[in-house]
């Protein structure tokens, strides 16, 4: 849960807001397309990280409750 968190409350609303602001600008020409993209893939990157440690926690979870045969994670 440890490593989640920062992706949670710092990465992913970083990665948004610089999103965000690449759009305005793009749309209203203060930045390239590339820009635009680049700031789009590395939000979607993030992402991604993020949704993998989910994965990675919930496996491991899943793995040590069925090594004890009860629930001792959640």
């Amino acid at each position: 849960m440890s490593l989640l968190r920062p992706y949670k409350t710092k990465y992913l609303p970083l990665a948004l807001d610089v999103r965000n602001r690449m759009t305005i600008a793009y749309q209203n020409g203060g930045a390239s397309l590339l820009d635009f993209l680049d700031a789009e893939k590395s939000y979607r990157d993030t992402r991604l990280a993020y949704l993998n440690l989910i994965g990675s926690y919930l496996s491991a979870a899943a793995q040590m409750n069925m090594a004890v045969c009860r629930e001792v994670v959640q």
